[in-house]
């Protein structure tokens, strides 16, 4: 087995007119993927193949999306972020159907945006948020601060208008230390789509 050097410069392949990196990475390198993503999910099929993918950030899922939009297909979707989260890895992954396959279905559900709890305070006229350990309150949106937020995002970028409008709306809690956390924050940006009012009536047909 080649031993890699701590100062070997990576090699890298091309597929699909993309540059992917091949050369595993050292211990030392390992440490500071971890350090910058957060998590490092390593793959290895058995046979000498080797996979090492980051977790998407939200810069990477909104390009994702916008793509999505233009009318990619689900699959294109799956393939852009699986590709945009590559950190090393043989070429084999991306070539044989089947260690891509089998890749995805475990890089799936890594990336999936999580549920938020959301719970409405009656005293207080605002909506506790709990996703992944934080808590904030906010105010339900108006129809005039939904109509402000998609004016300012004027590109019709991806979560752009939640952004601005949780901004509005937020009321309680560490906005920036949840901003640090892509997953949680795209969790409540997308929770507050839902708020509505609270309020019920009957239109009777007549």
């Amino acid at each position: 087995m080649t031993k890699i050097q701590e100062n070997a410069t990576p090699e890298f392949f091309t597929h699909g007119e993309q540059k992917y990196r091949t050369t595993p990475p050292t211990v030392e390198e390992e440490a500071q993927w971890k350090t910058t993503f957060g998590e490092v999910l390593v793959a290895d099929d058995g046979a000498g193949h080797k996979l090492w993918l980051r977790r998407p950030d939200l810069p990477i899922m909104r390009v994702a999306i916008a793509q999505f939009r233009k009318g990619k297909t689900t699959i294109d979707f799956e393939d852009l972020l699986f590709k945009s989260c590559w950190l090393a890895g043989n070429e084999a992954w991306l070539v044989s159907e089947d260690l891509y396959e089998a890749a995805l279905n475990e890089f799936e559900p890594w990336v999936e945006i999580p549920d938020v709890e959301t719970r409405f305070l009656a005293d207080e006229n605002l909506y506790e948020l709990k996703v992944k350990g934080f808590v904030g309150k906010v105010a339900k949106p108006s129809r005039k601060q939904r109509k402000q937020a998609e004016k300012r995002n004027t590109a019709n970028k991806p979560f752009g208008t939640e952004m601005h409008l949780l901004e509005m709306i937020w009321r309680e809690g560490d906005l920036n230390e949840l901003r640090q956390d892509d997953f949680a924050y795209m969790g409540m940006l997308a929770a507050i789509q839902e708020l509505k009012t609270q309020k019920i009536v009957e239109l009777v047909k007549k």
